[in-house]
């Protein structure tokens, strides 16, 4: 199993199906990470969507992007003649997933590190830094949505094609 190195795992993925207790791991991993980013984010009061963008319209748009990952990827894996599908989608998107996060995560912590700094003394830093700057935290839902519903469905697609290309 792999959790960072995701060309090792094309080149696996390349050669041959997963193994059915490999599949089963990668997809438990996956919904692992899944329930404690919801976990994380539920119930969350600073969430705050734009007036014209609604929970429900958000829904929709994570929905279709989903969809199209998800087509994408069939196809790039060869549709109805493809192999392993669902191994190869759990595992790719897994460590897509984790690989994208631990980046913008490291990059957005430097970034933060001299906005931030001049309210290090306040209790409530993010709530001081988007009380003095209200458009950040609009720029930083719309990051965070087109991270979540553009880049890392565009790159577990792009890791498809890859696949598909290492095969040949």
């Amino acid at each position: 199993m792999y959790f960072w190195n995701i060309k090792k795992l094309k080149i696996s993925l390349s050669k041959g199906s997963l193994s059915q207790k490999n599949t089963f791991r990668y997809l438990t991993y996956y919904f692992f990470l899944f329930t404690i980013s919801s976990y994380l984010t539920s119930g969350t009061p600073d969430i705050v969507y734009p007036a014209y963008l609604s929970v429900e319209v958000n829904c929709i748009i994570f929905l279709i992007s989903n969809l199209f990952e998800i087509f994408f990827c069939y196809k790039f894996n060869g549709g109805k003649d493809g192999e392993d599908f669902l191994g190869r989608y759990a595992s790719i998107k897994l460590l897509t997933t984790i690989r994208l996060f631990v980046f913008i995560f490291v990059i957005a912590f430097f970034i933060s590190i001299p906005l931030l700094w001049k309210y290090a003394n306040t209790e409530d830093i993010l709530g001081s830094f988007y009380r003095d700057n209200p458009s950040a935290e609009t720029a930083m839902f719309y990051f965070s949505y087109l991270f979540e519903n553009l880049l890392i469905p565009l790159r577990v697609i792009l890791h498809f094609r890859d696949l598909k290309k290492l095969a040949k």
